[in-house]
Order: C-alpha cells, then sequence, then structure tokens
C-alpha cells in the first residue's frame, strides 16, 4: 500500500469514529434534556407540595384560633386569603422590645401572631344560664311563673 491508501484509510476509520462520536453526543443529549426535564418536573412537584402544605397549615392554625374563640368561622376565607397575600410577599416587619433589641418576624407570621392576641370573643361557645339562676331539670323559676 502507498501512503495515499493509507491516508485515505485513515480518513474513512476516522470518519466512521466521528459518526460514532456524533451518535453518542445526540444520545447523550437526549438523556440529559430527559433528565432536565424529570428535574423541572420534581421541582414542580415539590413547590405545588409545598403551597399545599402551606394551605393546610394555614387552615389548621384558623382551626385552632375558631377553637380557642379568637376568630369565627364566617372569616375562614378572608383571613385565609390575607395570609396566602402575606406569605407571597416579600420582606419582613421589625419589631422593638423594651430591651433596644429588634426582632424579624414574617408579614404572615406577624398577622397570625396578632389574631392569636385576640381576645376571646366567647360566641362559639355553649351559652348556659347562669349557675343558680333556675331550678335544677330545667323547670321554669317560680318567680317568672307567677308573670305568665
Amino acid at each position: 500500500m502507498n501512503e495515499l491508501e493509507q491516508a485515505r484509510a485513515r480518513v474513512r476509520e476516522l470518519e466512521a469514529e466521528n459518526a460514532k462520536l456524533k451518535a453518542q453526543v445526540a444520545e447523550l443529549e437526549g438523556q440529559s434534556k430527559a433528565a432536565k426535564d424529570a428535574s423541572a418536573a420534581a421541582e414542580k412537584a415539590f413547590a405545588d407540595y409545598r403551597i399545599e402544605e402551606a394551605g393546610r397549615g394555614r387552615e389548621k392554625r384558623f382551626a385552632e384560633l375558631v377553637k380557642a374563640g379568637r376568630a369565627l368561622p364566617g372569616e375562614k376565607a378572608k383571613t385565609l386569603a390575607f395570609a396566602e397575600a402575606l406569605a407571597a410577599s416579600t420582606g419582613d416587619l421589625e419589631f422593638a422590645s423594651s430591651d433596644g433589641q429588634t426582632v424579624k418576624v414574617a408579614k404572615e407570621e406577624a398577622y397570625w401572631r396578632e389574631l392569636e392576641a385576640r381576645p376571646e370573643n366567647g360566641l362559639c361557645q355553649e351559652f348556659a344560664a347562669p349557675a343558680g339562676s333556675g331550678a335544677s331539670g330545667g323547670a321554669v323559676p317560680a318567680d317568672l311563673a307567677k308573670h305568665v
């Protein structure tokens, strides 16, 4: 074989190797795209999970407020929507204490603390007659019976 034939054979070998490498590159690019798509899907699923979990946490916290008599059930939609809007906003609130230190609190947390500090309204509890105001057994007291 002369040099020209050897060079042509070497070129054919290199072209075949180049074609193999191009196929490997295409396959790896496909795998990379699939991995990126899977990663994006997992990130979206996790973000959705966190949003749902935060919503459940807000509902639980509101239920505790209702149970403690600090909120009415009719305030649920408004309270949860406002808390969600505060959670989406950026920045913190700074509160100063009497000792001169400042405390940074997220806006949503500050809102929940304000709701938890409300006085008890007493509207979600059973109403009962004051102790000693009536006869036992639910009978009408004698002093009212004469006015009927």
